[in-house]
């Protein structure tokens, strides 16, 4: 393993990251009958004005008909609406396992939706095995990994968990897991992931193992310098993982379904300034977003100033008013090649062309 300097981490999110649809959707259109029947329409919660200390309060809505597969999951946000988000779609499949399931839960009925029903963005997983080998080539070791509120047995089956000559594409996947009976069935909840969990996930990665994430680790024992770290989701649910891997140094980056202009709009206002870069989810060797990773990495590698990259994020946005920090960071930038410019990295907003 090379050395942590040139050890680079790429974590990814899953859904409208790596793919092009929700994992879980080839399951509930198999099922969309059934779960119409059980659940022919969903609340979702609105908020209203209420006068006293509590200004707003939530309340259900009117219903509102199932017409879609995937309003599945706002039935679950109805029926679990306290559990945390990323949480209750796993607890309302438990619910209904055998009235809407027919008891055909099964790991093996998860691996299959990984492997036949996953519709992946382009570039995926070859992309990906190219930008790896171009940078071993360099003695530069890209990893990567999967940090998911879905669920860990669907990705683990998917097109993204590759393996060739030996070599597994993908060093680590968090996500959701069911325990399974004896019939392999699944039975009760092994672990649920949200979206806070995304920290979590890439923390333990930092860390080398899920033992050490309470623990004191001292920095040069860790796995990767949070500076050569880059983070990749799609938008709202990423915004505190997004904004843990800026303040520890890394590089958050957003993504949007390629050549759709309404997608990149949607992203931009979500996640706006709070990433580095908001790029096309094309992962093919050439594209935009593979120069832009290119660009990333080969200045995370060659970089020699550790000046504070999330302090200076802050001062460009001027969002720093203390005059002795801003001074500072002004005398870092006059004697600074690195960072006068645009910092080590810079931001890049790419629309569709």
């Amino acid at each position: 393993m090379a050395d942590i300097k040139n050890r680079v981490l790429i974590a990814l999110d899953y859904d409208f990251t790596v793919s092009e649809s929700v994992q879980q959707e080839p399951l509930f259109k198999e099922f969309f009958d059934r779960i119409r029947s059980v659940y022919p329409t969903y609340r979702v919660l609105e908020r209203v004005e209420k006068l006293g200390f509590n200004k707003e309060l939530p309340v259900w809505g009117l219903p509102v008909e199932v017409k879609d597969c995937c309003d599945y999951f706002k039935v679950s946000d109805e029926q679990q609406y306290k559990t945390p988000k990323g949480m209750g779609w796993m607890q309302q499949m438990l619910f209904d396992k055998d009235s809407i399931f027919e008891g055909k839960l099964t790991l093996e009925k998860f691996r299959e939706v990984g492997q036949k029903g996953q519709v992946m963005s382009p570039g995926i997983p070859d992309g990906l095995w190219d930008l790896k080998k171009r940078y071993a080539a360099r003695g530069v070791d890209v990893h990567f990994a999967i940090i998911s509120i879905g669920l860990k047995e669907i990705i683990e089956a998917s097109p993204i968990n590759d393996i060739k000559d030996g070599e597994h594409l993908i060093d680590a996947i968090y996500g959701g897991e069911f325990y399974y009976d004896a019939s392999g069935s699944i039975s009760r909840l092994a672990y649920c992931a949200n979206s806070f969990d995304k920290t979590k996930g890439l923390m333990q990665i930092v860390k080398g193992s899920p033992d050490l994430l309470d623990k004191l680790v001292p920095r040069s024992n860790y796995q990767f310098d949070y500076q050569n770290i880059i983070v990749v989701g799609d938008g709202f649910s990423d915004i505190s993982y997004f904004s843990y891997a800026r303040q520890e140094g890394g590089i958050p980056i957003a993504v949007y379904k390629l050549n759709d202009v309404n997608e990149y709009k949607k992203t931009y206002r979500e996640v706006g300034e709070r990433v580095d870069a908001i790029l096309p989810r094309d992962y093919r060797p050439g594209s935009r977003t593979v120069r832009e990773f290119d660009r990333i990495i080969t200045r995370m590698v060659d970089r020699q100033c550790r000046f504070s990259q999330s302090l200076l994020h802050e001062y460009k946005r001027q969002r720093i008013k203390d005059e002795p920090t801003i001074l500072y960071i002004e005398k870092h930038l006059g004697n600074c090649t690195e960072c006068k410019d645009e910092g080590a990295y810079g931001v890049r907003f790419v629309p569709p062309a």
